[in-house]
């Protein structure tokens, strides 16, 4: 979301999606399957290509699961107002949508270690001991932008910016894989003394 646009039909601020990870289960505790995208900046404008893969990726059923829905709901319907020719299959994504923030930020599902903080880096270590971002090179949306806006405007060797997509490619399956492990232990219902 930086002041000056980095693509035609953007403005200040806007947030432009540019990466997604997503952990797909078929059935409940079955495996999962990885799938994601990282624009390449040298190839311009990423909102078509993202459009594209996630419509691909996401099939057109079965529940998506987020952490914050408003703030994901909000991003496919900017995509979907972009690319029109899109948008019953983005809209159909935000349908489908169910908040795992929702028992966090309620105070349904609580413990004093996450200091009253629904945040998913703060719940997350909590919930699901020996799993956080501590010590990752990406370890918030904050440094993602960073990097990804390194990407674009900053000269880099091709080493650097294999590293740069690396951490940005962990960062986000860490994100996805944080919900299927939250979601796991939540099922396991509340630990006994």
């Amino acid at each position: 979301n930086p002041v000056v646009p980095p693509y035609d039909g953007t403005r200040p601020y806007q947030q432009t999606c540019f990466q997604y990870s997503l952990h797909i289960q078929k059935e409940q505790g079955g495996p999962c399957t990885h799938h994601e995208f990282l624009a390449r900046p040298e190839e311009g404008d990423p909102r078509l290509p993202f459009v594209q893969q996630l419509i691909s990726d996401m099939g057109r059923s079965g529940s998506v699961l987020v952490y914050n829905q408003a703030f994901e709901q909000t991003r496919l319907k900017e995509l979907a107002e972009t690319f029109p020719e899109h948008a019953e299959a983005l809209l159909s994504i935000n349908e489908r949508m169910i908040d795992l923030l929702v028992p966090f930020r309620s105070l349904d599902i609580y413990h004093p270690k996450m200091g009253r903080s629904a945040s998913l880096k703060d719940v997350l270590p909590v919930l699901v001991p020996g799993m956080g971002y501590a010590g990752m090179e990406v370890a918030d949306g904050g440094m993602a932008i960073d990097a990804y806006l390194k990407l674009i405007y900053t000269p880099l060797t091709d080493e650097e910016r294999q590293l740069k997509r690396e951490a940005l490619l962990a960062y986000c399956k860490q994100d996805t894989w944080a919900m299927v492990k939250m979601v796991e232990r939540m099922n396991q219902g509340p630990e006994r003394d």
